[in-house]
């Protein structure tokens, strides 16, 4: 290239404080494969959460309820580890400011004997607050129980049990409607993942005798669907179910039309599963909203539904929240706090005595309507997309120039093939040796979140460096940069101008002249918005 020639191809046409310079990338991006234009919103960490519970015992699995006087009500379940002791019990905490500050914890449940959990509030349209959780203790699930509050949380009904000695679990909040005839029924997602009845249940709860009547939401037997599951009214009347996958890598979506008493069209959604329920939320707009967990339980966002849950705009999601720990955490549930503002209570833990922390988040949803920009995407349905810039005879630079370098703005979209998942830049001389800078994802707690530098030199690959990324996540759905350079011998990667790792070409390499650089994405959803060649 000329002397101090950056290029950056801008996509969007917009200036964006990381470059310079902008020039459209259209006539100079050469699409081998699997890239498309189209429009979509730049997407930034959400920075408007505060801890409600810090503790040194293991905290889980909020639920979360707005009364009929503006408080927040928000439970969980205290105990040592994840699960099979004596000792869980649930706790509460109240804000009145809309989730700005909280009141110190109290006890509402604790049976000595077994293991209380997974509760989830509800707030009737008569200001009635409903919770229900589940009894657990050694490896034996002993039912869901629900109880009754008529003073905002202050005093308690007996608890009622559900289900008739099924092994019930519960997690999501319950839901309030309103039958044809005029009666008020309470539906409960309910689950039981381990009998030979095994399936999502809707239990319809009628308060008026505390009767129950189960329905299964899944195919009975079906394990990868007995699952927790969340549950919301359309606008038009139908109910929507989503439901975890035990080994997919999306949600399974359901509807009913007569009040829960069968459901139909079973299938995949577009919303992408990782291993934690989701929350389902009916806006006062009408939209349905769902909060989920975006890659591997790292991360929560946030899309609609425009068509009553006929699609889901998952491309266009909004970030709630960032992990701070991995593995035990997310489950989060959400409600609308005013005209402008969700706010989503979530979790992140580990045993005691190290413990964890409840956290509620607020993001608005205005930021849904965020402007689109032009970008190249591809689609999960590609097993990679390719894409490359052919230097010119005047761009390429000397054999003796120090440097070379490939840079783009990128953010993952929220469609997922088969794993591993990876967005990959390259650096090709005249001679075809090929540099690679790789980030992957997909593969489990040991194959994600890890950068891979290798070096394709007469037809034969091979790894130089291959470690976790450093510095955090770069698969949550947000903006991210990622560069590759080649600086004399030495082969880097960059993310978010964190440097990853940096090795020495083999000896017996020469990889100087550039004369190729590319971008590609193997079996995912990704957006360009900026591609700067050096």
């Amino acid at each position: 290239m000329p002397a101090g020639g950056d290029r950056t191809y801008s996509i969007s046409g917009g200036r964006l404080p990381r470059y310079e310079t902008e020039m459209k990338l259209s006539p100079m991006f050469t699409v081998n494969r699997g890239w498309k234009k189209g429009a979509l919103p730049r997407s930034e960490a959400n920075q408007d959460y505060v801890p409600i519970v810090r503790s040194e015992k293991h905290v889980a699995f909020p639920g979360i309820c707005k009364t009929k006087t503006g408080r927040l009500l928000v439970v969980y379940r205290e105990g040592l580890n994840h699960a099979g002791g004596r000792d869980g019990r649930v706790m509460m905490t109240k804000s009145d400011d809309l989730g700005r500050t909280w009141s110190e914890p109290w006890q509402i449940y604790d049976d000595p004997e077994v293991d209380d959990r997974n509760s989830a509030l509800l707030c009737t349209a008569d200001g009635t607050i409903v919770h229900v959780w589940n009894k657990y203790c050694e490896g034996r699930d002993l039912g869901v129980f629900l109880v009754k509050s008529h003073d905002e949380a202050r005093s308690w009904s007996r608890p009622i049990p559900i289900g008739a000695g099924q092994p019930l679990r519960t997690r999501c909040h319950p839901l309030e409607i309103r039958t044809p005839t005029g009666d008020i029924e309470w539906l409960l997602p309910l689950y039981d993942c381990v009998s030979q009845r095994k399936a999502a249940y809707v239990g319809i709860f009628r308060p008026e005798d505390n009767s129950c009547l189960l329905v299964p939401v899944t195919p009975v037997g079906d394990r990868n669907v007995s699952d927790e599951w969340a549950l919301e009214q359309a606008a038009d009347g139908r109910l929507v179910a989503l439901v975890r996958s035990n080994w997919d890598l999306w949600l399974w979506q359901s509807e009913s039309w007569d009040q829960g008493r069968t459901w139909h069209n079973l299938r995949p959604s577009s919303i992408p599963s990782q291993f934690t329920p989701p929350d389902l939320l009916r806006l006062q707009d009408g939209r349905l909203m769902v909060t989920f967990s975006f890659r591997e339980r790292c991360n929560e966002r946030q899309a609609v539904s425009p068509d009553n849950g006929e699609s889901w705009a998952v491309a266009q999601s909004v970030d709630v929240f960032g992990a701070k720990l991995r593995g035990d955490r997310s489950y989060p549930a959400a409600v609308q706090l005013d005209d402008h503002t969700i706010g989503t209570v979530l979790y992140e833990t580990l045993p005691a005595p190290h413990g964890g922390t409840i956290w509620f988040a607020r993001t608005k949803l205005a930021d849904l309507e965020r402007p689109a920009v032009n970008v190249w995407y591809s689609d999960a349905g590609e097993e990679l997309a390719a894409g490359y810039v052919e230097l010119t005879a005047v761009e390429r630079a000397p054999a003796d120039r120090e440097r070379a370098a490939v840079a783009v703005d990128y953010r993952f979209t929220g469609r997922f093939g088969e794993p591993l998942h990876g967005l990959e830049l390259v650096l090709s001389d005249e001679e075809g040796t090929i540099c690679h800078g790789r980030y992957w994802m997909g593969g489990g707690r040991g194959e994600t979140n890890y950068i891979e530098l290798a070096l394709t030199c007469n037809s034969s690959f091979t790894t130089l460096r291959r470690q976790s990324a450093i510095g955090g996540f770069y698969n949550d759905g947000n903006n991210h940069r990622m560069s590759l350079e080649l600086r004399g011998r030495q082969l880097s990667l960059v993310l978010d101008n964190i440097d990853q790792a940096a090795v020495p070409l083999p000896a017996e390499t020469d990889c100087q002249r550039i004369v190729r650089a590319g971008v590609i994405a193997h079996r995912t959803g990704v957006a360009l918005f900026d591609l700067k060649i050096v």
